[in-house]
């Protein structure tokens, strides 16, 4: 048996024996999941469904289309709280929190899946949270959360991983690690990678899946976030917006904003980037991102966020010039005063 993360050995035993004895295996992530979350999701689905397990699978939000190719049966369903179907999870169940390390970060999802009786384990690979969980598996050693599914689906039963599972899995790693350009991707990532492509999936498959898939309506909307750039600290910062009305103007929709951030990020002398997006009339998404030796994750903490050393996220209350107003505060302060180089 191949180990890629030995230090897990004890905790995809643990997760084996609460699998095992479910009835029913629920899984979920974040609110406007991405490659990382969704791979993962349907990577362990469709292990289990090979194994002869039941599952099932609700997100705060629906499937973003360039990541359609996952789940062309339409497998996972977005919660509302009012279909009939939607059963909550009894206590001879399990419920698996993929790509994230608190209960509310699944939006929508959490009362359903917080208050059950079932089994909860949580797969994650950011530094780690307090979460009340039967079983939690932070490795931040691990580039993406699929990587650590993809270790205990080898633990349970590698001959059940076929090429479709072998494409979630490399869908969730090419996507975290930039088609492994970004700091997080280490020689176990590669290793990893390789043995994907025993299964027939090359990093190469889902790049042409994910980079021929852009709809103009995105690359609007891109158009009008970097029309708005601005630069602070004699350039150290730059950072930009995307509002309901730029949606609009563009006709793009909250998916279509992924990967905008990094084009802030490639600015010469750009040490923070981060774009505020707006989610609700007064509340923003705001995404970290940067270069070496920068710790985007202590100014999101600042913030009552958390992430990746070079990517992370927060989520702040008040009118855009007022959220603006308290990231640039924040990373100002740790520019200034906090970061070493």
């Amino acid at each position: 048996m191949v180990e890629f993360f030995p230090e897990n050995r004890d905790d995809w035993r643990k997760t084996n024996d609460l699998l095992k004895t479910a009835e029913t295996v629920f899984i979920t992530t974040h609110v406007n999941p991405d490659g990382d979350a969704l791979g993962s999701e349907m990577a362990l689905a469709d292990f289990l469904r090979r194994s002869g397990k039941r599952c099932a699978i609700y997100n705060h939000s629906p499937m973003p289309d360039v990541f359609r190719y996952l789940d062309p049966f339409g497998v996972i369903r977005v919660f509302n709280g009012e279909n009939p179907r939607e059963q909550k999870p009894k206590e001879t169940d399990a419920i698996v929190f993929l790509d994230l390390g608190r209960f509310d970060r699944c939006g929508k999802c959490t009362e359903f899946f917080e208050k059950s009786s079932a089994a909860k384990i949580v797969i994650d690979h950011h530094p780690p949270e307090n979460v009340d969980a039967d079983i939690v598996v932070v490795n931040t050693r691990a580039a993406a959360t699929g990587s650590l599914v993809y270790d205990l689906l080898c633990h349970l039963d590698a001959s059940l991983v076929d090429h479709e599972i072998a494409l979630s899995i490399m869908t969730a790693i090419v996507t975290d690690t930039g088609y492994f350009r970004y700091s997080n991707t280490t020689a176990t990532t590669h290793l990893i990678a390789s043995s994907l492509y025993d299964k027939g999936v090359t990093a190469i498959d889902v790049r042409s899946r994910l980079e021929t898939g852009f709809p103009l309506c995105r690359q609007k909307l891109m158009g009008l976030a970097l029309s708005r750039i601005r630069i602070a600290l004699e350039g150290q910062i730059a950072y930009s917006y995307i509002t309901h009305e730029m949606f609009d103007t563009a006709g793009a929709k909250r998916e279509h904003t992924d990967g905008i951030i990094d084009q802030l990020r490639f600015i010469n002398g750009t040490k923070i980037a981060f774009l505020a997006i707006q989610e609700e009339q007064e509340r923003y998404k705001v995404s970290f991102r940067s270069g070496e030796n920068v710790s985007v994750n202590r100014v999101a903490a600042m913030l009552g966020g958390g992430g990746h050393p070079r990517a992370a996220g927060a989520n702040l209350i008040g009118s855009l010039d007022f959220v603006i107003r308290r990231v640039l505060d924040a990373a100002e302060s740790y520019l200034i005063h906090d970061h070493k180089e």
